[in-house]
């Protein structure tokens, strides 16, 4: 008579990653055991037709949760490792040449009115080696989720925790002739709303990261938090630029109360069409 032993837990599947070489101690990120589950419950070789609804479930999940906590643990060992760094206004970071892709992750915490929520969102501008914006295209907001050849996009599958995310691609970039991005947070209908930075957003970060799958390292971060300007609806966070054949991020951190109309004209050089001013000069 067979006995049918109880299904494993998660916890049972998982043990601790083997040395990398000798002498040093195992790490703390968890890896499925090849053998584990089959030791632990033999109807883990039946034919699928014949496995029962428990094991099939757990099947499918245990591989998606086991990424999940190899991706934690190596997150958090590379950010102990290699930390960030923190900048302060006008100070400037020199990115890893070698990279194929510059992440913008975006926090914010905010505190909504009693008549409507507070919606921030990002606005970028994509500028040529003159500081010019030379289409509409090269403006990246939720009324445009992507640049010219898909230089810089604006990404929903950033880090978690992020509200808003853009993507730049340095070969695109390249081919586009993008030197600088000017990276803004708007607060939409701000002005019409009587919603502002001074009243209505406890603390701002900016985040320069690299990503591969669910790992990434943080290279350096910008933090705004108050006091703002009075009546300011528009943040200038920082900058993705070009320069000495290397990107740099910089922390810009300007409020303003201009209108984003004002933004648009100070950045843009090409004939207006009914599409874009509209929805950015109504800000």
């Amino acid at each position: 008579q067979n006995t049918v032993r109880p299904l494993p837990t998660l916890k049972d599947l998982l043990v601790p990653a083997a040395p990398r070489s000798p002498g040093r101690k195992p790490g703390n990120f968890l890896f499925l055991h090849e053998d584990s589950f089959a030791s632990t419950h033999p109807a883990a070789h039946v034919a699928d037709d014949n496995e029962s609804d428990d094991i099939a479930v757990l099947r499918a999940l245990l591989p998606s949760r086991v990424d999940e906590r190899v991706h934690n643990a190596m997150n958090k060992w590379i950010a102990e490792t290699q930390p960030p760094i923190a900048l302060n206004r006008e100070d400037t970071f020199a990115i890893n040449s070698n990279l194929k892709f510059i992440w913008i992750g975006l926090q914010w915490d905010v505190i909504s009115t009693a008549n409507a929520p507070c919606e921030l969102g990002i606005v970028a501008f994509c500028l040529d080696r003159n500081g010019v914006c030379k289409h509409k295209k090269e403006i990246v907001y939720w009324g445009n989720q992507t640049s010219a050849l898909d230089a810089l996009t604006h990404k929903a599958e950033g880090k978690p925790g992020d509200d808003e995310t853009l993507k730049l691609s340095l070969y695109q970039a390249k081919v586009g002739r993008v030197q600088e991005v000017v990276i803004f947070v708007n607060i939409r209908d701000g002005r019409k709303l009587g919603q502002s930075f001074s009243n209505n957003v406890r603390r701002l970060k900016c985040t320069c990261y690299d990503k591969f799958g669910g790992r990434y390292r943080d290279f350096a971060y910008v933090i705004a938090s108050p006091p703002f300007a009075k009546g300011a609806t528009n943040l200038e966070v920082a900058r993705l630029k070009f320069q000495d054949d290397a990107w740099q991020f910089r922390c810009t951190r300007s409020e303003t109360t201009a209108p984003l109309k004002q933004i648009y004209e100070k950045f843009c050089d090409f004939d207006e069409s009914p599409d874009v001013p509209k929805k950015l000069k109504g800000e």
